[in-house]
This record gives C-alpha cells, structure tokens and sequence, in this order.
C-alpha cells in the first residue's frame, strides 16, 4: 500500500501543477502587477523547480500535515478532519440504506422469480442504476423538499445533535444506484444457491424452507455478494463529490470542489491522498473478507 499511495501522490502533484492556471493568478486582485504576482509565487514557493515543490510537499505530508492551504494557510490535515465527518456520515449511511434494501429485495426477487415482483425490481433496478446521483439528487430535491416540503433542501444534521432528515435524502441519492447493483447481484447469487445440489439435499431432509434458505443458501449466496458490496463502495466516494455539491453537503468533496475553483491545490492533494488510503483499505478488507467467508482462497 505504501509504494502505491507514494506513487499516487507524485502522478497526482505533477498532473495538477501541469494543469493549466495558477494559483498565484487566482489568489491576487486581477489589475495586480506581473511583480506582484511573482512576490506571490515566491512567497508560497512555487518558484521552485517541480521536484522541489514535491519533495518539500512530500515532508509536510510524512510530518501529517499534508501541506498547508493557499488560501488560508491552515494545515490541511486541520482542514480534511473538520470535513471528514460528514462526508462519513453521508457515505455511511448510504451503505446502511443500500444494503439493507439491495440484499433484502434481491432475495425476494431470487426467491420469486420471474413474477410480477420480480418483474417490478427489474425495472426499478434498471432504472436507478442508470440515473447518475447528482441527478437523483435534483430530483428528489425538486419532487420531496420543494413541491412535498418532507425534507430539507441542504445542509447537515450531526448524528445525535439534531434529526436525521437531513441526511436521508443525500443518502438516498447516493444509496439508490448501489441498491440496484446490490438486488441484481444478490438475485443471480441466489438463483445460482438454490439450484445446487446440497439446497436440494436440505429439503430432502425435511428442513423447513426458511433453515434452508437461511443456513443453506443464504450463507453462501452472500460470499459473492459481499465481495461486490465492497468493491461498489469505491463508487461511494466518487458520487459523493457530486451529491455533497447538490445538497451543500459540508463534507470532502465539496471541499475539493471548492478548492479546485481556487487552485488550491495541498488541499486538493490532500483530499486525494485521504480518498486513496480508503479506497486501498477496502481493497485490502477485500482480500480479508474473501478469504473469511470462501476458505478456498486461503494462503498456506
């Protein structure tokens, strides 16, 4: 893990200083003289050749500091933790909610299949996993706070200081495309379980169908299915950026957004480098939960 982040943080630093504008020109007043903006440039540093800037930008991050805001001049690790815990509740509680529904309505349609239950989650199915979540987002914007006023329009409630309203719609637009992913993926597993030999062995011996379907079928229908949970939740993270944006979601990725507009760019950093370390861990929690739930792959 550590040689891939080392190197996800020299692509990302040397991509973004290739990008075009500069962040002395975006901080300055704009009828400021080119000496100005050359004191600027020297005072944040970025006079210095690429591979200085990195390096010295590489010590701040080993240090936890990850740099230090251009437009503030805060630590953005100072930065990153004041957002972190929204963007964990929204991302949470998306995963709660599309679980929840994706595994509960997949056996269903397993169980059922081919009628009109199934047939109705098909087409849902089909229907939230092709909406894109900012989109979602203005929908249920427009349809639940607008014309129904049932939730607020943006904004964040802390768990435990207030009511949850706040978050079910972000969550729900977040949630919505992996309950899709989730019920199609728990459908097939199931369909696949059933049909084996060992679940009809369970009948033959006089198991009622919910022990069978349970202990038998469930149980191991949920090895594939968990495996994709956690991959899906990479996806998590990216539609974040977008819905945290719709809904003014005080979290990390309306702060990339942001600094992005202001070429902010140790925040930007930052941000990446914090989204890469979750996305290598469930990488890593993966590896962990296939080999937990399927001995097969195991290491000697």
């Amino acid at each position: 893990m550590i040689p891939t982040l080392i190197l996800i943080s020299v692509i990302a630093f040397f991509l973004l200083n290739l990008a075009p504008g500069d962040p002395a020109s975006a901080m300055i007043s704009p009828d400021a003289s080119p000496a100005d903006i050359e004191v600027l440039r020297a005072r944040l540093g970025l006079d210095a050749p690429i591979h200085v800037r990195y390096w010295s930008w590489f010590q701040e991050v080993i240090r936890g500091e990850l740099g230090y805001s251009y437009t503030s001049g805060r630590p953005v690790a100072q930065i990153i933790r004041r957002r972190l815990p929204a963007t964990i509740q929204l991302v949470g509680s998306a995963l709660l909610i599309s679980t929840l529904f994706g595994i509960v309505l997949g056996v269903i349609s397993g169980l059922k299949r081919y009628t009109i239950f199934d047939n109705i989650f098909t087409v849902l199915g089909l229907v939230w996993i092709s909406i894109p979540e900012f989109f979602l987002g203005l929908i249920g914007i427009y349809f639940l706070s607008v014309q129904l006023n049932l939730f607020p329009i943006g904004g964040r409630i802390v768990i435990g200081e207030g009511r949850l309203l706040p978050t079910i719609l972000p969550a729900l637009s977040l949630g919505l495309p992996l309950i899709a992913a989730l019920m199609r993926y728990t459908r097939s597993s199931v369909i696949e379980v059933i049909n084996k030999d060992y679940v009809d062995t369970a009948f033959s011996k006089g198991g009622s169908p919910w022990y069978v379907y349970v202990v038998h079928a469930f149980r191991n229908a949920a090895i594939p299915v968990m495996i994709i949970l956690m991959f899906r939740m990479i996806r998590l993270f990216s539609g974040a950026v977008f819905v945290e944006e719709v809904f003014s979601w005080p979290g990390m990725g309306r702060l990339m957004v942001s600094a992005v507009e202001n070429r902010d760019y140790p925040v930007v950093l930052g941000v990446l480098l914090v989204i890469s370390i979750a996305v290598l861990l469930i990488s890593l929690l993966i590896d962990i939960f296939t080999a937990i739930l399927d001995p097969r792959v195991r290491y000697d």
